[in-house]
């Protein structure tokens, strides 16, 4: 059975032939491995709670999101440079807050949280 992938409200892209929800791991250099989750908008809520709630406390939350299209318009001088990024980081968070952030903003319609680290 096969299900369309769902982008968080706001984000467009033309064709999402072949896009689906996956996972990958790998061993950064320091010893740590590196999750990158490729999850649909309708499940972004339930995958980031369960995954979240894994974590040792106090964790950090780092979420990573692109720029804003009107910044990002004056930032970008043509077409083939690289879209920017806007990075936020939360240190000492408790699972409860990182729950309460989350769920404070899945009204939005699944925000997209493009990249998040705990």
């Amino acid at each position: 059975m096969s299900h369309t992938f769902q982008l968080p409200r706001g984000i467009q892209v033309a064709d999402l032939t072949g896009i689906h929800e996956a996972y990958s791991v790998t061993l950064a250099q320091d010893g740590y491995h590196v999750f990158t989750l490729n999850v649909s908008a309708n499940n972004i809520h339930r995958v980031f709670c369960r995954l979240a709630a894994e974590v040792n406390e106090p964790a950090f939350l780092l979420l990573e999101t692109g720029t804003h299209r009107d910044i990002e318009l004056e930032l970008r001088k043509n077409d083939t440079d690289p879209f920017h990024k806007d990075v936020y980081y939360l240190n000492g968070l408790k699972w409860a807050s990182a729950k309460s952030i989350l769920d404070s903003y899945t009204e939005l319609g699944a925000t997209g949280l493009p990249r998040l680290v705990l």
